[in-house]
């Protein structure tokens, strides 16, 4: 399964288009991890799945005001997958909250932005480097900013035998 990954778009929808435009396989679906969802109405995906939390900075949004949730957690390619933007875990000051509440949630895969920077780590079953003992290990990863300076974006690509890759690209 490929998911393209998006955050914080701040106006400059049309980098996700480019992004798009630029992936020799076709995502499975995409995946919005807050502030610019007004900048998905303006985007055309095609039948490519959008899943899509709000942010901070989103008053209107493409699913209608106050209807997208802060966050969601599903299960796609076998994985069970926590979206969310990140400023409720108050992610610029650090990642323990956020992984404790993946951790009790089950997650497998944690997707978060807010920071505008790009971030990848595997925690291995029993981390404690954020002051928890993880029941099972666990993938952070952040997209950066579609809309900042550098234009990043992310792929996550769960492979048939389980198998997780992250990767992030520049527009």
């Amino acid at each position: 399964m490929e998911l393209l990954i998006f955050s914080d778009s701040h106006g400059r929808g049309s980098r996700m288009l480019e992004a798009l435009s630029r992936q020799v396989k076709r995502p499975d679906a995409i995946i919005f991890l807050g502030d610019g969802l007004r900048d998905l109405s303006y985007c055309e995906f095609g039948d490519i799945p959008v899943l899509a939390v709000c942010g901070n900075c989103d008053t209107f949004t493409f699913f209608g005001k106050g209807n997208a949730e802060d966050e969601i957690v599903m299960t796609l390619g076998g994985k069970k997958i926590m979206m969310t933007h990140g400023d409720r875990y108050a992610v610029k000051n650090g990642l323990a909250r956020l992984v404790a509440a993946a951790d009790q949630k089950g997650a497998d895969i944690v997707l978060f932005g807010h920071t505008h920077a790009r971030f990848e780590k595997y925690l291995p079953e029993g981390e404690t480097e954020y002051g928890i003992s993880l029941k099972k290990p666990m993938y952070l990863f952040n997209p950066g900013s579609v809309g900042g300076y550098d234009g990043s974006f992310g792929c996550v690509c769960i492979e048939d035998s389980g198998k997780v890759v992250l990767s992030h690209g520049e527009i």
